[in-house]
This record gives structure tokens, sequence and C-alpha cells, in this order.
């Protein structure tokens, strides 16, 4: 069963997060940063996602479109 998966760049001492992505197939992340490894976030769910953001309408078409969507980190 497919469903829509987040994952979150982070380094080896938890330094992060980098990007996030999201896709249904881990195997269509893209390569990690530089020193980062790409971790699941186990609780994700689109559909609290979108009701939170609906910006991210956008982004999850992007997934169905091309496999996956990353987005990069905000620098508040």
């Amino acid at each position: 069963m497919n469903w829509l998966r987040k994952f979150i760049e982070q380094g080896p001492s938890d330094e992060g997060p980098g990007r996030s992505a999201s896709t249904f197939e881990p195997s269509a992340l893209p390569s990690p940063g530089a020193g980062m490894t790409w971790h699941p976030i186990a609780d994700f769910s689109a559909a609290e996602e979108i009701l939170l953001d609906p910006n991210l309408k956008k982004v999850f078409k992007a997934v169905l479109d091309n496999g996956s969507a990353v987005v990069s980190a905000s620098k508040d």
C-alpha cells in the first residue's frame, strides 16, 4: 500500500532539520545534502498538514506529478 510519506534531512548529530521531502516511494527521494540522511516522520498525516497549511496542495501535486517533492528548510 502506497501512502504519502514525509522525510526530514538530518545530520549524524541530529543537526538540522534540513530540507523536507514528501513521496509515495522512498526510492524516489533525491540524494540528501552533504553529511545528511533522510529520516521518516512516523506521525505524518497529509490530511492534517494540508488543513494547517493549504499551500501544501502545490507540494502534494508535485509528488503526484513527479514522484517526490522537496521543500527547503525555512530560515526564520
